[in-house]
């Protein structure tokens, strides 16, 4: 997704990202120092998972700040969104893909972070236009 389509879906929402210590504007985002491809050599780390059903946020948490992977997402998206059980050695990436996939979301990379847009956003965005 370009990144200033991102962007627009992102736009107007409060944003979440991992370790800051309160939300950010979209544009504040910008400009992480990691590259995607550090992002995808992390995402590529085999794991032993023990991720439980969930709050979304809480799962992402789990998965990814502990491998200080940065993401980002609009607060108001992962909202009531809860994620499936992950279990089992899996890769990184391959675990966000099964909880991204049971709470219809998806990642994008983004400025050396993942970005994750839940449906609802991606809906509202096209209503309003």
């Amino acid at each position: 997704m370009p990144p200033l389509r991102l962007l627009s879906l992102l736009a107007g929402a409060t944003i979440v990202v991992s370790g800051a210590s309160e939300p950010v504007a979209p544009q504040q985002a910008i400009g992480r120092p990691d590259t995607r491809k550090d992002v995808e050599s992390q995402l590529a780390m085999m794991d032993d998972l023990d991720i439980d059903t969930g709050p979304l946020s809480h799962q992402l948490t789990l998965l990814l700040s502990r491998r200080n992977i940065t993401y980002v997402y609009s607060f108001e998206d992962l909202q009531g969104v809860s994620g499936a059980a992950v279990h089992g050695r899996l890769s990184v990436a391959e675990a966000l893909q099964r909880l991204l996939d049971s709470a219809g979301c998806s990642k994008h990379f983004f400025a050396g972070s993942i970005a994750i847009v839940c449906a609802r956003r991606r809906e509202a965005v096209a209503r309003a236009r």
